[in-house]
């Protein structure tokens, strides 16, 4: 075999090589891409209330409600003297429920950390809790405000 018919060999085998790998890693790239794309439409209705919320409650000093900016998840915090609480919300593979980790730090005595792991079918069951943690965070500052009186 000659050095030439060796090259033209090689090269028709690396030219197949790059071909399949070129296919295979589009579907990958094309299946995370539509995944995305699913997991961002999951999450618009629950990014909007959110942001509903936020305007509902005006500035509110240790609340924050950050959305991700392509709507891929989104997270409360809640920051108070004495607690720390935040909400990462986002869902599960294959987009079939709502997944929230909620932390809670005690920022006192032992400084105790508490996560919890929350599945949701709906966007309303996930807006309920978080409605109910900014509420409860909302009633204990007013609460502390009053009594300074």
């Amino acid at each position: 075999m000659t050095s030439t018919s060796i090259r033209e060999h090689l090269r028709a085998a690396i030219e197949e090589t790059i071909a399949h790998e070129k296919q295979r890693l589009h579907e990958i790239y094309d299946k995370s891409d539509a995944d995305i794309a699913a997991r961002i439409e999951m999450m618009r209705p629950l990014i909007s209330s959110l942001k509903a919320l936020e305007l509902e409650i005006g500035k509110v000093e240790g609340i924050e409600i950050s959305p991700a900016p392509h709507g891929h998840m989104a997270t409360v915090q809640l920051n108070s003297s004495t607690l720390q609480q935040s909400f990462s919300i986002s869902t599960t593979s294959g987009n079939l429920s709502f997944e929230v980790e909620e932390r809670s730090s005690y920022k006192f005595g032992d400084y105790d950390t508490f996560e919890k792991q929350h599945r949701f079918q709906a966007a309303d069951q996930v807006l309920a809790i978080v409605i109910e943690a900014v509420g409860k965070y909302i009633a204990q500052q007013r609460v502390l405000q009053e009594r300074k009186k």
